[in-house]
């Protein structure tokens, strides 16, 4: 007799299509975030220039190098959240790893999980695939804590970042592309959605 473990799938292993069908999506909705203008701390300026030594083009693990200094200069002043680095995530029939989770501030991972990161290289087709499906387990951890509320998904090669929403099953929302030649639009739709899970922690 097969194991239920051994039923789990892992996100990584579905393809666009498997994932719509997963999260019994059809269609993604249109999300317009409306961002104000939010600038850098001097801080944040100068880890960008110092992170140029680093090659961040071409590989990947440098490019979170990117993701790591934005998330963390998105996340300063919301003192109650906490983003988690390869986090383990799993729920009926779901296991694998987020790239990052953001989840109130403390010193253990659970529920409420409010935001999912996934950071590919180039390949948003396979990010997105793997965000949807990382964002319904998400959903499935919330709800059987007694929790049935949004989550947020965001995938990125650190260049590039879209912004998702999941209301419930069968229903999310996409946004356009925010770039970081403009960041301080980019850390403006940030804040935007971090605020959102802010006030969904409690």
């Amino acid at each position: 007799m097969t194991s239920q473990k051994s039923k789990r799938r892992n996100f990584s292993g579905f393809s666009l299509d498997e994932a719509f069908v997963e999260v019994q999506v059809e269609k993604l909705l249109e999300w317009q975030l409306e961002p104000t203008i939010v600038e850098g701390s001097e801080v944040f300026q100068a880890v960008l220039q110092r992170l140029k030594r680093f090659d961040t083009r071409r590989n990947e693990r440098g490019r979170e190098l990117i993701i790591d200094a934005i998330l963390a200069e998105a996340l300063f002043g919301f003192e109650q959240l906490k983003a988690w680095k390869g986090a383990p995530l799993g729920a009926e029939g779901l296991v694998g790893e987020a790239d990052y989770l953001i989840t109130p501030d403390r010193d253990y991972l659970a529920s409420p999980y409010l935001c999912a990161v996934e950071a590919k290289k180039d390949d948003f087709e396979k990010g997105l695939a793997q965000c949807l499906v990382e964002m319904k387990a998400c959903w499935l951890n919330n709800r059987d804590a007694g929790r049935e509320v949004e989550v947020f998904g965001i995938v990125t090669n650190g260049a590039g970042w879209k912004f998702y929403r999941w209301a419930t099953i069968g229903q999310v929302y996409e946004t356009t592309m925010y770039g970081e030649h403009e960041m301080s639009v980019l850390l403006g739709a940030l804040n935007q959605v971090l605020r959102m899970c802010d006030g969904l922690r409690s």
